[in-house]
């Protein structure tokens, strides 16, 4: 391979990586958004629980049950759990793509 082509395979890696950490911040900012603001989405979940309710049988109860005020952190909860599940397995791609590139450069 002649170091033009070993350097326009770099330059194309270069943008590649560019583009994926781009990507991963992207996640990361609508992550934390919903992280610091969960009950704006969350608005609509109780009606939108109401309407499993009626001829659906077990789902009416567990509408009724969810979308009732006493246990309506549940339904905030949720959201947040799965966000910050998300960020991390997140952070995790990212630290392992980061040793397979060390990996890699060393050999």
């Amino acid at each position: 391979m002649s170091a033009q082509t070993r350097q326009s395979h770099r330059d194309l890696r270069k943008r590649l990586l560019r583009l994926e950490a781009e990507t991963h911040r992207l996640e990361m900012v609508a992550n934390l958004r919903e992280l610091r603001d969960p009950v704006s989405h969350l608005q609509r979940v109780p009606a939108l629980l109401g309407l499993l309710g009626g001829s659906a049988g077990g789902f009416g109860a567990a509408a009724a049950f969810l979308s009732s005020s006493r246990f309506g952190w549940i339904v905030k909860a949720i959201p947040l759990a799965l966000a910050g599940w998300r960020i991390a397995r997140r952070v995790r791609e990212l630290l392992a793509k980061r040793a397979r590139h060390r990996d890699v450069a060393e050999d």
